[in-house]
């Protein structure tokens, strides 16, 4: 009985570490999914090739740091001038901001836009299935919090977005 006794502390001294390593893991990799952001891997629209982050340069203030905040792409921020350039020619362009509104997934942002047909091809060709394969034999943390959870964060952060 004393060996049993002293592998059980063993393994419950295992077990917990380990059990604490995964509960930060899952945390953290929730912390990434949760709120107005998924950045699971190969879900992230600029990993496509089809989405970028714009600002004017010359827009910003001397000493200022560029922050990608919706206030400075509002009326009265450093790139208002910038926004209202976008909302009249990303269309001519090809171009849509696919955050847009707030639609309960990402966060507005006003920078975002997006390669329409491109992106269009690349959002229907990307599935929980397809995103599962390409992480088969990689090292995807948290992907046991992330696969069962795929489908979720599909609806909520990759294709909800704004098509217009």
């Amino acid at each position: 009985m004393a060996n049993f006794t002293v592998s059980d502390h063993y393994w419950i001294d295992k077990a917990g570490r380990l059990m604490r390593l995964l509960w930060r893991q899952a945390h953290a990799v929730r912390q990434f999914c949760t709120g107005q952001r998924c950045l699971a891997p190969g879900a992230w629209r600029h990993h496509w090739g089809t989405d970028l982050d714009i600002f004017d340069p010359d827009l910003l203030p001397a000493g200022a740091r560029l922050q990608l905040t919706p206030e400075e792409y509002l009326p009265g921020g450093y790139f208002a001038p910038l926004t209202r350039w976008l909302d009249r020619h990303l269309a001519d362009y090809g171009f849509f901001r696919p955050y847009a509104h707030d639609r309960g997934g990402v966060a507005v942002e006003p920078w975002h836009i997006s390669y329409r047909p491109l992106a269009d091809r690349a959002a229907q060709a990307l599935t929980p299935a397809v995103l599962l394969q390409a992480w088969r034999g990689q090292e995807v943390a948290g992907s046991a919090w992330l696969a069962p959870q795929l489908a979720y964060l599909f609806r909520r952060y990759i294709d909800n977005i704004d098509k217009e």
